[in-house]
């Protein structure tokens, strides 16, 4: 189990923790919890760390600008899951200038691949009109792509959808 390092980013809000803590285990290590707006994200954020051996260690700026750099070089030669995390990266603003517009448009090139992490991070921005005009229909088409992908999130997600 790999230890937590140093603190990537300080200051999240307790949306985007919590978005990155329930679907993008590994993505990010937020060892500074306490920054957090809330308790429950920073549980998140412990539990989405923890045993994460594919974790991109990310622990300065300077290492999120190369990490950044790896996944748009594979992201950008179709790569699914790299074009997931950099969409994290650009949700996020992490080695990367904070950027909704590329953000969502890495996650739906990931979604359109079979990502059940990219759908449900779609359906979760759709939800909470994150980014995007909130829309409970689409929230509820990206859920259930991750749901026939496997995803048990999303699955959770979905049940709690009102007008579905």
């Amino acid at each position: 189990m790999p230890t937590q390092p140093a603190t990537l980013i300080t200051k999240f809000s307790a949306k985007a923790v919590m978005l990155t803590a329930l679907l993008s285990p590994g993505v990010f290590m937020v060892a500074n919890a306490q920054d957090t707006a809330s308790g429950a994200a920073a549980s998140a954020s412990d539990h989405a760390t923890a045993g994460d051996d594919d974790a991109a260690p990310c622990n300065t700026q300077d290492e999120c600008v190369k990490v950044a750099q790896q996944y748009r070089k594979a992201a950008e030669q179709g790569d699914a899951d790299a074009q997931y995390r950099l969409g994290l990266l650009y949700y996020n603003g992490a080695g990367v200038a904070k950027d909704t517009t590329q953000a969502i448009s890495w996650l739906r090139k990931s979604a359109e691949q079979g990502n059940a992490d990219a759908e449900t991070t779609l359906g979760w921005m759709y939800e909470h009109g994150d980014g995007v005009a909130k829309d409970t229909k689409q929230a509820a088409r990206w859920y259930f792509k991750a749901i026939q992908h496997g995803s048990y999130m999303a699955q959770e997600l979905f049940m709690k959808l009102p007008d579905k």
